[in-house]
């Protein structure tokens, strides 16, 4: 018998190994049997899931166009064979033709599914000879349900830009042209900044004529030859708690390193955390103790660290709730609708971390102009913002430019990369025997 090892050791990394059957495994898979050595080292069966069917049917076909398998052999009596080697599962010849049918109906109809419905339709058992395989369970009914009320939602209504505005000493939409450009501490390459090492991608600008390149120093001459993104000066500095598991290339907070870096800094959590001073630091997180610039409760003129939190809001609670920050005071910012293209089900008053950052910014600046100007212009709390803090929102908004126009045009891989909910006519041409299971 021969042994397969298990990555992880984990039944759902068996079953995303299944997906991916390879030639020489299912064809070793025919001639005897296959177990799994699991990362302690015991050797389990393949647990026969939605997901196994619909593997081994894909690879049966697949072997069968490649002329791996002769045309003595029949479809069923390969995939008995597999069962039996994989699963340690004796199953009929009838059986194994009723699992062929209905594993490519399976994979048909999850091909038209959002990927958590998806994942919880494979990892359910599959039944031999049952009439229900074919059945939507009700958890994975509910989760398609939640997934097309999240898909009904518009952050941003097509033709209006929340953004219009914003004064920008950069256009977002000068972004829109610039190449993909290599990085010169990492080597790899990226468009307008390396979310690897937090360092501006700036294009040379085409134009510049002969004789003013010979006339002017280096230093003025390097900022004339290139598009440079702006550096906002800031009141503190920012220190962005980034989770281990976030995706720094989808990380909005990480824009401040790039626009503000002389004041912003990105540290590892856990490990990179320090000890905070709770009289010069303030973290931006709503809980139920944190309380707002505008109820006096916080000196902004001893304010000299924000902390941001970048993850989802799943696992924010558990950086916030970290003992090293239990003694930091939390401040909010005043419910606003955010318009962050990564859907959420929390609602629309959730922010992403930037446009959180962004706003807190110009609370300060009021609360901090007010007590300024108070004994000399008797200003009310609503003194105007000058804008100073809209350069932060450059790349962001280049962005969601780009990610709207994809989404309503329809243009593009990213607007195709979630599956919307199934069209009517595309439910027409689904197996009618695919029906949703309300017990």
């Amino acid at each position: 018998m021969e042994d397969v090892k298990a990555g992880g050791g984990k039944e759902w990394r068996f079953l995303n190994a299944i997906s991916n059957f390879e030639d020489h495994f299912l064809l070793g898979a025919i001639q005897g049997p296959l177990r799994i050595v699991t990362k302690i080292g015991n050797q389990v069966w393949y647990p026969v899931t939605k997901m196994l069917i619909c593997a081994l049917e894909k690879g049966i076909v697949r072997l069968r166009n490649r002329g791996k398998i002769s045309d003595e052999h029949k479809d069923h009596d390969i995939l008995k064979n597999i069962v039996r080697n994989i699963c340690n599962v004796e199953v009929s010849i009838d059986h194994c033709k009723q699992a062929l049918s209905e594993g490519k109906k399976m994979s048909h109809i999850c091909d038209h599914l959002d990927r958590s419905t998806r994942k919880i339709i494979y990892r359910e058992n599959y039944l031999f000879g049952s009439q229900t395989n074919l059945q939507m369970s009700a958890s994975a009914a509910k989760c398609r349900e939640e997934y097309s009320k999240r898909q009904k939602r518009k952050w941003v209504s097509e033709g209006q830009d929340p953004f219009q505005d914003f004064a920008f000493t950069l256009q977002p939409k000068m972004l829109e042209a610039w190449p993909r450009m290599k990085c010169s501490s990492c080597g790899k390459t990226a468009k307008v900044f390396c979310p690897r090492c937090l360092v501006p991608l700036n294009p040379p600008a085409p134009g510049l004529p002969e004789a003013e390149k010979q006339t002017t120093n280096a230093e003025e001459l390097e900022k004339k030859l290139e598009f440079r993104l702006p550096e906002v000066k800031l009141p503190f500095n920012v220190d962005i708690l980034l989770h281990p598991q976030e995706n720094r290339k989808k990380a909005t907070a990480l824009h401040l390193c790039v626009l503000a870096p002389k004041q912003c800094r990105v540290l590892k959590f856990p490990e990179d955390l320090p000890n905070y001073d709770p009289k010069t630091t303030v973290l931006l997180f709503p809980d139920e103790k944190s309380s707002l610039l505008s109820d006096q409760k916080i000196d902004v003129s001893n304010l000299k660290t924000l902390l941001v939190v970048e993850s989802t809001w799943q696992k924010a609670n558990g950086v916030a709730r970290h003992p090293k920050l239990q003694h930091i005071p939390t401040v909010r910012i005043e419910e606003k609708e955010g318009t962050f293209w990564r859907h959420q089900e929390l609602g629309k008053g959730f922010l992403s971390t930037l446009e959180a950052t962004y706003y807190f910014l110009i609370d300060h600046f009021k609360q901090a102009r007010y007590y300024s100007l108070i004994d000399h212009f008797k200003q009310d709390k609503q003194s105007g913002y000058d804008r100073r803090y809209d350069d932060l929102m450059v790349i962001y908004t280049h962005m969601h430019r780009r990610i709207t126009r994809l989404k309503f045009s329809g243009d593009g891989k990213k607007a195709k990369k979630d599956n919307p909910p199934a069209s009517e006519e595309s439910r027409t041409s689904m197996p009618k025997h695919w029906i949703v299971d309300s017990s």
